[in-house]
């Protein structure tokens, strides 16, 4: 028998609502969510994510699908390199990205349910890590872009009332 468990998880930015209320939307990618959802999804569909669950987790996924109990046709060597696990572990999920919903719906395929269970936590625990990652990284990028603005404006403005003192100095007028 094969168990399944089914999660769906949605990428967004969590001060996206803030920025729509400010009118600062125009300065961060409206497809920003899109494209983490497809890192995310590229993710789960990589090697590096058994690596982060192994690091991350203290859960090595080859385990999991060597148990004795296990069909001789689905049970993996736990000795096998992650390279070579990666064709297995692409059969035994299913990662898909809905761009009408803006969700992720990931299956697992294993042969207890606790197994399919156990694998799909740690799935959404280092895939929670990544989304909490980029999300940093972003708020950073657009801080970042924000001081620029910020500091261009404040240099604009010193240029203008240069302007003005040279110009009220020069017509002998307090409002030129």
């Amino acid at each position: 028998p094969q168990y399944v468990v089914e999660s769906q998880l949605a990428v967004r930015g969590a001060n996206q609502s803030s920025l729509n209320s400010l009118g600062l939307t125009a300065l961060v990618s409206s497809t920003t969510q899109a494209s983490d959802s497809y890192v995310v999804t590229d993710y789960i569909h990589s090697t590096q994510i058994l690596r982060d669950i192994q690091d991350q987790i203290g859960l090595d996924v080859r385990t999991v699908y060597a148990q004795p109990g296990i069909d001789f046709l689905y049970r993996k060597d736990s000795d096998e390199t992650l390279d070579e696990f990666r064709a297995y572990w692409r059969r035994m999920i299913n990662v898909s990205y809905n761009s009408t919903t803006g969700n992720v719906t990931l299956k697992v395929f294993a042969f207890t349910s606790s197994d399919a269970k156990l694998v799909a936590d740690a799935i959404l625990a280092v895939s929670e890590r990544l989304v909490n990652t980029l999300s940093e990284k972003s708020r950073r990028q657009f801080i970042s872009v924000a001081n620029q603005q910020v500091a261009r404006a404040e240099e604009r403005l010193r240029a203008v009332r240069t302007q003005m003192t040279q110009l009220r100095q020069q017509e002998q007028a307090v409002d030129p």
